[in-house]
């Protein structure tokens, strides 16, 4: 199960097979306790079996994998440690490949700052596609050319089987540092296989 962003503002959860609990970001030390008082108070037979920092973020084992009753125990849980903030909880997702064309490469007109990844976070936190930006990691922002003044930018979002999020996104515009961007599908990139057992 995993929570998304820092532990100060947003949460994503989603369970792995490995019965694994995730939380991105900063990491509440109070957050194992709290999911697991909240499952045997609820008498559920679903149990936290240790926290651990993993995939850039905190990681709660369980003994199973969480019914949605459960993950509901848990998101509250969570929503408790943050004073109020909702996370987001759910079941493993696939990864749709995004990318966003004709970015400045530059923010500055001297050429001197480089876009860089908060940029694009920043302009998709600000923009109308917040429920569908769920982000997988941060974005990459390739120079289209050593002498261009463009870039493109790959992302990654978590997403259903069917592409839920990424259809809703493809063929969006965007505004990133005053440039009117458009969003499409990208080719996905193999790269390090990830291993079944902890993914």
């Amino acid at each position: 199960m995993h929570f998304m962003r820092n532990s100060v503002t947003l949460f994503r959860a989603r369970i792995t097979p490995n019965n694994a609990a995730y939380i991105d970001g900063m990491t509440l030390p109070a957050s194992e306790a709290t999911c697991a008082k909240a499952l045997v108070d609820h008498n559920f037979t679903l149990r936290v079996e240790a926290g651990e920092p993993a995939y850039g973020g905190w990681t709660l084992k369980t003994n199973g994998v969480a019914k949605q009753d459960e993950i509901d125990i848990i998101r509250g849980a969570i929503i408790t440690v943050c004073n109020g903030v909702a996370p987001w909880v759910g079941l493993p997702q696939s990864t749709s490949f995004l990318k966003v064309r004709s970015a400045r490469f530059f923010k500055d007109a001297n050429g001197e700052t480089r876009t860089a990844p908060i940029d694009v976070v920043e302009a998709f936190k600000r923009s109308a596609y917040t429920s569908w930006w769920r982000p997988t990691g941060p974005p990459r922002i390739v120079h289209e050319s050593k002498h261009s003044t463009r870039a493109t930018i790959f992302f990654n979002v978590w997403d259903s089987t069917s592409g839920t999020n990424a259809k809703a996104l493809i063929g969006k515009h965007i505004l990133i540092n005053g440039q009117l961007c458009t969003i499409a599908a990208a080719t996905k990139s193999p790269g390090t296989p990830l291993c079944q057992n902890c993914w």
